[in-house]
């Protein structure tokens, strides 16, 4: 029996649907930027509610159709922070879509199912709204969420983005070095599409690629390395998160992982299915 599970970001709507085993069997993702509304008004304005009303209508459609039974709504930071949330929890639920808003530490604490070889490592999800991370040090681990999302720091004040900054460093302090951080979602797949499209990169490859990213204009980004035009703002913004974490844990590696919630929350389901 297929399971579906849908996440509702900040800067983009995706579904990916699972087997029963949690094998990935499909993935779509739509842009829809939510938190251009939410941090720059604190709601969801009315033409924005209905593209993610009508674009989630036509997910459950889609799930309906293949008798996926076990369907899963899940919105993270924009819905958490939109003053109108409930007005939209309600019209979803008009369509028998019931939406699971989740907290940046329920989020997070999905990261804690990512598996690897590596004894010491850390994973690193940067999305529209939040950065949310797990750090296991081989000693110690812990996760935590900070609002330090790419599309909210285009909209939020200096002063905010440096007191959040200061958080996620002082958290970072608890840690040891890590031997690697997988970077979750697009941003840091992107980053690493202009060089020979390797998924794992030293430190020192990636702070070159950053810094050519950075250099280039936003058609040769588009037409040349198909890097998504809802992506070219955001980005260098987290690729700079990146740099920052990856220096503050001594990191030798980074990596870059089509893993995320949407498999962290899969992973639950099964396991406490069979408990």
């Amino acid at each position: 029996m297929d399971i579906a599970v849908t996440d509702i970001g900040s800067n983009a709507i995706k579904y990916k649907v699972f087997s029963d085993s949690g094998e990935l069997k499909e993935y779509v993702r739509e842009p829809l930027r939510l938190g251009t509304d939410v941090f720059n008004h604190g709601h969801i304005r009315d033409k924005t509610r209905k593209q993610l009303v009508n674009l989630l209508i036509k997910f459950k459609q889609s799930f309906d159709s293949k008798n996926i039974s076990q369907q899963h709504f899940i919105a993270t930071s924009a819905l958490r922070d939109a003053n109108n949330k409930n007005e939209i929890i309600e019209a979803l639920a008009n369509h028998d879509i019931y939406l699971n808003i989740i907290s940046g530490n329920e989020e997070a604490e999905l990261l804690t199912n990512f598996t690897t070889k590596y004894r010491s490592y850390g994973v690193v999800d940067i999305g529209g709204g939040s950065l949310d991370i797990y750090v296991n040090d081989g000693a110690k681990s812990s996760y935590a969420s900070f609002n330090l999302g790419a599309v909210r720091l285009l909209h939020i004040s200096a002063k905010k983005i440096i007191d959040e900054k200061q958080k996620l460093q002082s958290w970072l302090e608890n840690f040891q070095s890590v031997e690697i951080i997988y970077g979750l979602g697009g941003n840091l797949r992107c980053i690493l599409e202009i060089g020979n499209g390797e998924k794992k990169v030293s430190s020192e490859s990636y702070l070159m690629l950053l810094d050519k990213f950075k250099k280039m204009n936003n058609d040769t980004l588009v037409n040349n390395y198909l890097i998504p035009e809802d992506r070219v703002d955001i980005v260098p913004l987290a690729g700079e998160l990146y740099k920052e974490i990856m220096e503050q844990l001594r990191a030798s590696y980074l990596k870059s992982s089509f893993w995320s919630i949407s498999n962290g929350l899969i992973e639950k389901i099964i396991r406490e299915s069979k408990e």
